[in-house]
């Protein structure tokens, strides 16, 4: 019996050896397997890129301008497509945040059209110029190796220099005043983005840019009866547009824990 029991326990042992061996052998290939997996996400460095936003006229974003009229003369003002372009720079937070910011430059387009008594139209345009510096944060979704969805949302400060006057013949003129040299705007995103480690990353997608406040008003002068009159409305600022840029390539450090 003591010799069987004997033999029992050191049968025992030995298999509890093996389960300690296995185990063991189990969490090493385990953590190889996490801390490699790790490696595959990198916290960007800050990264440098260009923008260029199309902007779209569009009955769901854009302003609907009503008709304009006094002494049988009509006028109407038309967005028309515009574009805004400048420097963006990106600042990686975690994995899935990123804050966002840059310069750019952006011109409004209008059409404009006035109708006297007789009938006789008139056709123009103009373009309402400033510059923006956003402060935007970023959430990414990986969806494969390269690819990735992202949105953003945050605020801009729209800077405005100057206002313009210009002719739309020998008897009208288009006259647009800002309000301030300075406007609040919120700005909001979404698009795809790839990404490269050698060719830098590659993003399409849409914004959309409320304005807080009106840029300023419009006003359609002319001479009436041997004196000046005119006629004025509420400029809004607000744009839809579509987003493209481009990130330059960078050395990326990699993350040095996976506690995300």
């Amino acid at each position: 019996m003591v010799i069987s029991h004997t033999s029992a326990q050191k049968n025992y042992l030995r298999k509890e050896r093996k389960a300690r061996v296995f185990l063991l052998c189990s969490i090493l290939v385990f953590s190889h397997i996490i801390k490699t997996s790790a490696q595959e996400y990198y916290l960007d460095k800050p990264t440098l890129g260009i923008e260029v936003r199309p902007i779209i006229p569009s009955n769901l974003f854009a302003v609907d301008y009503p008709q304009l009229s006094k002494n049988y003369n009509v006028f109407t003002i038309t967005p028309r497509v515009g574009y805004s372009a400048g420097a963006v720079i990106r600042s990686a937070l975690s994995r899935m945040w990123s804050i966002e910011s840059g310069i750019y430059y952006t011109s409004r387009q209008y059409g404009t059209s006035g109708k006297d008594s007789a009938g006789n139209v008139v056709k123009d345009q103009f373009r309402f110029d400033n510059y923006e510096i956003p402060f935007l944060g970023l959430i990414y979704i990986r969806l494969s190796k390269n690819m990735y969805i992202n949105t953003a949302f945050g605020v801009s400060a729209d800077f405005f220099p100057e206002d313009i006057q210009t002719p739309m013949n020998s008897q009208y003129f288009v006259r647009v005043g800002r309000e301030y040299w300075v406007l609040p705007a919120l700005m909001a995103n979404v698009g795809f983005e790839y990404r490269t480690e050698d060719n830098g990353y590659f993003y399409v997608g849409a914004l959309y840019h409320r304005m807080l406040m009106p840029l300023g008003g419009v006003g359609f002068f002319y001479n009436y009866n041997g004196g000046p009159e005119g006629v004025a409305s509420i400029l809004e600022g607000h744009y839809f547009a579509l987003d493209f840029k481009y990130f330059f390539p960078t050395k990326r450090t990699a993350v040095l824990d996976s506690g995300y």
